[in-house]
């Protein structure tokens, strides 16, 4: 089929289908091209497209998806070798969790202050001397 109908299928946009196979994400027969010489995409690739795209929904990066299809390529895609990468994006997440609950604090904090100049509160030192 062709990147059109990838597309529709996956979800994906035509430039990122085309991104991750320039990046090698995933790769194509060079063999199987239409008579217009346009690139045709198995099953197998939509299979693999959408997987891709449920792994950065849960947080991983293109490299850890690479490693990852590189583990489950050569049958090694087991727990002992995946931990390591889900063990990181859980950190990720809950170092954007600690942020995010900083933040919040610091804007409750300049509601709280807020009786009528927004401006003063918004630039009040205690507010301001929090890093994000």
């Amino acid at each position: 089929m062709q990147i059109g109908k990838v597309a529709q299928l996956t979800g994906l946009s035509k430039d990122t289908i085309r991104w991750y196979e320039k990046i090698g994400l995933i790769q194509l027969n060079e063999k199987l091209r239409g008579e217009n010489n346009y690139r045709i995409y198995s099953n197998e690739i939509v299979t693999q497209l959408k997987n891709i795209k449920k792994l950065k929904s849960l947080g991983f990066t293109l490299k850890d998806i690479d490693w990852l299809q590189l583990l489950d390529k050569h049958d090694s895609l087991q727990c002992i070798s995946v931990a390591p990468i889900v063990n990181k994006r859980i950190q990720v997440i809950e170092n954007k969790i600690t942020e995010l609950e900083q933040l919040k604090s610091r804007l409750l904090q300049s509601k709280s202050l807020c009786e009528g100049d927004c401006n003063a509160v918004l630039y009040h030192p205690s507010i301001l001397s929090n890093k994000y």
